[in-house]
């Protein structure tokens, strides 16, 4: 009952006072940090209504893996497609994952190409160190020891352990 009234009053207090998608993101967080992810995942929604790219992610994952509702592939894919759409490069990667998954979507290890692709373009590191499998898988795109390579490495070169050990 609690967590249904938060989520009322972070809706009701956003559209009483106008708040934007920064400050009902910045509530969404605070009750994730609080342990309540009902009310998050409400706030992630409501600002990914606004345009807040990374709550539209936010709110895919909660989906994705069933924090603060039941879990959604469908729901999940969606919310990563806005927040792709708005540019967020992590919402690009985790939609590449949903399509190389056929989770929510049917799968297309093709469009799981390009978007690790765009996701990398972006700056994000998962989005190159995806990127890098599918060229040392070959799912997706033409199989290159050469091309995954050189995306491990850029994925190292974002930040990601994980890339770096690949890279060695």
């Amino acid at each position: 009952m609690r967590k249904i009234l938060a989520v009322s009053l972070l809706c009701a207090a956003s559209a009483m006072f106008g708040a934007s998608a920064n400050e009902i993101y910045a509530a969404a967080q605070a009750a994730k940090a609080k342990g309540d992810l009902a009310g998050a995942l409400g706030g992630f929604e409501k600002a990914c209504e606004a345009s807040h790219a990374d709550a539209c992610r936010r709110a895919g994952l909660a989906y994705d893996y069933g924090m603060g509702a039941t879990q959604d592939y469908a729901k999940a894919a969606k919310f990563y497609e806005k927040s792709c759409e708005l540019g967020d490069a992590n919402g690009c990667s985790n939609l590449a994952d949903v399509y190389g998954a056929g989770r929510g979507v049917e799968r297309s290890e093709q469009k799981s190409f390009e978007l690790f692709n765009k996701s990398c373009e972006m700056g994000s590191s998962g989005g190159c160190y995806g990127l890098a499998g599918l060229y040392e898988s070959g799912k997706g795109t033409e199989k290159s020891s050469e091309q995954a390579a050189k995306f491990y490495k850029k994925s190292c070169e974002l930040g990601l352990d994980l890339g770096c050990e690949k890279a060695k």
